[in-house]
């Protein structure tokens, strides 16, 4: 009887909603940053070319309003290796994150490492 009624607490328990309203919130992380020349001769000494480039914007939590970022994505094919850049200003650029292994974009088929027709 005992375990019964264990199992219906437990199953009680289980149905109650942890966080019915979670939501994003704000953090921040530690970012090596410096002037854009300077953060990219660093990810050229790792052998990557900036290979994407694209503009976005980059949310302010203290007033609520964006401001326009320029995001790069430098790549070494022969390493795999990848940076993704954010230049929020002509004078600053910031590593958001790097890594290793392909890139790929969804359901479009597409890999990093197969450029040109050819894999590189």
């Amino acid at each position: 009887m005992t375990n019964k009624l264990m199992m219906v607490i437990l199953s009680l328990v289980l149905l109650v909603p942890v966080n019915g309203n979670a939501a994003p919130v704000w953090a921040s992380k530690p970012v090596q940053c410096g002037t854009p020349e300077e953060v990219l001769n660093l990810v050229k000494g790792y052998g990557e070319v900036p290979l994407i480039f694209f503009e976005g914007v980059t949310p302010r939590p203290d007033s609520g309003s964006v401001l326009p970022s320029t995001f790069v994505i430098t790549i070494n094919t022969s390493d795999k290796t990848w940076t993704l850049i954010e230049i929020p200003h002509k004078e600053q650029a910031c590593i958001l994150g790097a890594g290793k292994g392909e890139i790929n974009f969804g359901n479009l088929g597409i890999k990093t490492w197969h450029l040109n027709g050819k894999v590189v």
